[in-house]
């Protein structure tokens, strides 16, 4: 017998039998109970858990420093204090919620982890009034490894935070790592200098409190590398005749919105941002609206927002336009702007689309506002704003649906003296319809395909596409009418979808 090779085919398959993860090399196993433990909110007590699988894996955890790097609020005083020893010179990662619901006395947490803050790589803070004093002590002195810091006040009706000093973090010094800032309801002391690497910076503010609009203005205008700002919040007003403005060479994402004033428009104007290709505003629509010098301002401020707007892109473009209960969406493939916050959604799809919106453009129209009826339709008028829309979609939450197909399906006598149909472009539409609805689509159908009979009428393009989505495919009652649309709709060159309820649709 050969045993050059190590033994018997059965000597072999014993040993196998006996491997355990207990023979892995260490270089492999510590990274493996580090990927185990990742996702966990106890992750420091798995930790510890670990160490009493057996003499070996003990060794290994306690040599690894990358387990002992994150410490949270429902770690015990003991197990912060030895992690602190275990992680040696290692990034810190603290995670501290709900401070006076958790195991470990809020000052004694801190006299165990300030000391430790210079090496913090990620912070996230949920302070009440109980717990003042931790904040300011975890803001003093350097953090030259810090990522990431979010502080939130736990308890909006909390009368602290808005007689508080504002916080100056780590006493005004350069966080050169600092990448993203969130702060909710905690006044600060605004340093560009010392947050010049943002990245991503979010911040809300109570409605009482404002955001001193000269500081941020003082953190933008240095933030180059900025490429997400959101800001839900009231500002103070500019200085007369301060018009300073913010370049941002790298935003890509912008969201401003504001606690029933106006001040978002002074923030809003003094931003720059070529490459932005997300815009979202909300807040107090009304004034602004109703004032053509508003108007003007909100459409130049947009164009500087996106330089290139939709007039200079291909042709070939196509534009959605969403209308929701609150908002207006406008998007395209390469852009997206919303407008929330505003009741009145006629006025501001109406002024959307008039002023960011070529005439040679084909529109994507989407009804997903359930109080949206055939006069609100009809209000929009945009057959005279001289816009195309294509595409028509209309959500099931719209209760007047049968009213907008009766409306479609009639055409008015202008002044001019000749027929114009309502959206005469419209070549596909789609309907989230039950089959009661189906009588006044196939009305709707005929009238259009038949305008070409009318003396005098402006046409309407045959409808090629019709998306269906109901609750009712399976009745009998159904089977007839929907073959009555579907000849119809070949007999056009068209088609006949039907999908089931809530489907997407490209």
């Amino acid at each position: 017998m050969d045993s050059s090779h190590g033994g018997t085919p059965d000597l072999q398959d014993q040993h196998r039998a006996r491997a355990s993860i207990h023979d892995v090399p260490v270089e492999l196993l510590s990274p493996i109970i580090y990927l185990s433990i990742q996702g966990y909110s106890t992750h420091l007590k798995r930790v510890q858990t670990l160490c009493f699988v057996c003499s070996k894996w003990r060794d290994v955890v306690e040599d690894t420093p990358e387990l002992w790097c994150r410490l949270t609020s429902a770690d015990p005083l003991e197990g912060v204090r030895k992690a602190i020893h275990y992680s040696r010179d290692h990034p810190l990662d603290i995670d501290y919620h709900c401070i006076s619901r958790t195991r470990s006395n809020p000052p004694d947490f801190l006299q165990a982890v300030a000391p430790h803050v210079w090496r913090c790589r990620q912070a996230s803070i949920i302070v009440d009034r109980s717990t003042q004093r931790m904040l300011q002590a975890l803001t003093v002195g350097e953090a030259p490894r810090l990522e990431s810091l979010a502080i939130v006040a736990d308890g909006l009706m909390n009368p602290w935070f808005y007689t508080r000093e504002p916080l100056t973090l780590f006493q005004g010094a350069t966080l050169p790592s600092l990448r993203s800032l969130r702060i909710r309801d905690i006044p600060l002391v605004w340093n560009g200098e010392q947050l010049f690497n943002l990245q991503r910076l979010e911040i809300v503010a109570p409605e009482r409190t404002l955001v001193p609009l000269i500081g941020l203005l003082s953190v933008l205008r240095v933030t180059q590398r900025l490429e997400e700002f959101t800001c839900l919040a009231s500002f103070s007003q500019a200085l007369e005749g301060d018009r300073i403005t913010a370049p941002l060479p790298a935003l890509k994402k912008l969201s401003i919105h504001s606690f029933g004033t106006s001040s978002w428009l002074d923030l809003f104007s003094m931003i720059r941002a070529p490459a932005c290709r997300y815009l979202s505003l909300g807040g107090d629509f009304s004034r602004h609206l109703e004032n053509p010098n508003n108007l003007a301002q909100i459409a130049e401020g947009i164009s500087q927002i996106f330089p290139r707007v939709w007039k200079a892109t291909d042709r070939e473009e196509r534009v959605r336009i969403a209308v929701g209960c609150w908002e207006v969406r406008l998007s395209s493939s390469t852009l997206q702007l919303v407008f929330s916050g505003y009741p009145q959604t006629i006025q501001l799809a109406k002024w959307t689309i008039l002023n960011l919106v070529d005439e040679l453009e084909e529109i994507n129209l989407s009804i997903n506002d359930y109080t949206w009826n055939a006069s609100q339709l009809e209000m929009l008028d945009l057959p005279t704003l001289g816009r195309k829309v294509s595409k028509l979609d209309i959500n099931a939450d719209v209760r007047e649906r049968r009213a907008i197909l009766e409306y479609l399906s009639s055409p008015d006598r202008g002044s001019d003296s000749q027929t114009r149909w309502p959206l005469p472009d419209l070549t596909e539409v789609a309907l989230a319809v039950t089959a009661d609805d189906l009588p006044g689509i196939l009305r709707m159908l005929r009238g259009r395909a038949q305008a070409i009979d009318l003396p005098g009428s402006l046409r309407p393009q045959g409808i090629i596409g019709l998306h269906l989505s109901e609750d009712a495919r399976h009745s009998l009652d159904i089977t007839d009418i929907l073959a009555e649309i579907d000849s119809l709709l070949r007999g056009n060159g068209g088609s006949l979808t039907i999908m089931r309820w809530g489907a997407h649709r490209e």
